[in-house]
């Protein structure tokens, strides 16, 4: 038997709230049975230890699933994976491994065995920027910067600007995408910004 991974060995860039489709190849290479092989496919735990959720046909991929494998056949399946708490998932397995075998397991619950395949995988989600928000004076709207708004330290209409991020997202400091604010500005009563 194989497991193989078709074209997706590597997804990235899923929107943060949307799920991943993994594409995956079980391979029954007996030529001389011509009964099916009992086989169960997984997720390695300790290869997932943030908590992808992993489903297949809707149904959570805890412990495995179990599949008749016919003779000198290829089985292909979508596996429907969804974000846990972080946005990267590296160094995923899924084994595929003869259902009769399922005692013989190494120290890291790797089944070691002629009847067992695995993949390694990576799912990435995109990080979404940090969302900035405006403090005090520039919450009102169509605020004004004259002589009785600006700071009398810092000169006449100079407006001292706070951006903070919302409570729930990502500090600036780790955040990888926001690469730069603007700040737009326009003298009353003209048009141009």
């Amino acid at each position: 038997v194989k497991l193989s991974q078709g074209q997706t060995r590597f997804v990235k860039n899923v929107p943060k709230d949307e799920s991943a489709y993994i594409e995956l190849d079980l391979i029954s290479y007996n030529h001389i049975d011509v009964e099916p092989k009992y086989m169960t496919l997984w997720l390695v735990p300790d290869s997932n230890p943030h908590g992808l959720d992993v489903l297949y046909n809707g149904m959570p991929l805890v412990g495995g699933i179990n599949f008749a494998l016919e003779p000198n056949h290829v089985f292909k399946l979508t596996i429907e994976v969804r974000r846990g708490p972080v946005y990267k998932y590296d160094d995923l397995i899924f084994e595929l491994y003869s259902t009769c075998e399922e005692s013989l397991k190494d120290e890291k619950g790797f089944h070691r065995s002629g009847l067992a395949s695995a993949v390694k995988m990576a799912v990435h989600f995109l990080e979404p920027c940090a969302e900035i928000e405006f403090e005090k004076d520039l919450i009102v709207n169509n605020f004004l910067v004259n002589s009785v708004a600006s700071n009398p330290a810092l000169g006449s209409n100079i407006l001292p600007i706070t951006i903070t991020r919302s409570k729930d997202s990502v500090a600036f400091h780790r955040q990888t995408r926001l690469k730069s604010i603007e700040f737009q500005y326009r003298r009353q009563g003209t048009q141009t910004w």
